[in-house]
């Protein structure tokens, strides 16, 4: 449109004819090149496949929250009858923090044990 060749000028209001001729040339120069044809295929693609990053982040807290519920319900209904039944909820407290805080992934060992640590410098897993 900006094209020196062109009719239409970027310093004048464009009238309804002028968009008209404009939509026109776009449209003739799309035929007469396939690869514009193929361009727009894949921007149609693009704009149909595309999730802004405020969509992105609102399924990952979508994720995140469900995972925690459900942590949290576990750690809130626990009965321990066992050694073992204590250790799964140290576990399930040190994943909850994890999760929650989001200051790193439950499946790092280095900061799982710092974690714990941190845990235990509170909440000794005897207490």
């Amino acid at each position: 449109v900006i094209h020196p060749d062109s009719e239409f000028s970027a310093d004048k209001s464009l009238s309804e004819s002028d968009i008209g001729a404009i939509a026109q040339v776009c449209c003739d120069r799309v035929r007469e090149q396939s690869i514009g044809v193929q361009l727009l295929q894949l921007q149609t693609e693009f704009t149909a496949q595309y999730r802004s990053s405020g969509q992105v982040n609102e399924d990952r807290k979508r994720d995140l929250k469900d995972v925690t519920d459900e942590i949290d319900e576990d750690i809130l209904n626990v009965r321990i009858g066992s050694r073992d039944d204590l250790e799964d909820l140290y576990r399930n407290i040190v994943s909850s923090i994890l999760l929650h805080s989001q200051l790193g992934s439950p499946t790092d060992l280095i900061v799982v044990k710092e974690t714990t640590a941190a845990l235990e410098s509170v909440l000794p897993p005897e207490d």
